[in-house]
């Protein structure tokens, strides 16, 4: 096509949609790629990571006080 460009422009997406929970194919119809930055690697260590680890630890807490 003669006279048109393309424009990479920074947009902020879910970070479901880089795991692939939720995507609607029509969401993504203009988007030819995407990557995680610092914060979404966070987020990502956090939900992978963080969140079990402190649902472990609530539960070990709960055994406790209820073995006493």
């Amino acid at each position: 096509m003669q006279g048109t460009k393309e424009i990479g422009l920074p947009i902020k997406l879910s970070l479901s949609y880089f795991i692939g929970i939720g995507i609607n194919p029509e969401d993504l119809k203009d988007i030819e790629g995407f990557h995680l930055v610092s914060k979404g690697y966070f987020l990502a260590a956090c939900l992978l990571i963080g969140f079990p680890s402190l649902m472990a630890y609530r539960s070990y807490i709960a055994n406790r006080v209820a073995s006493k």
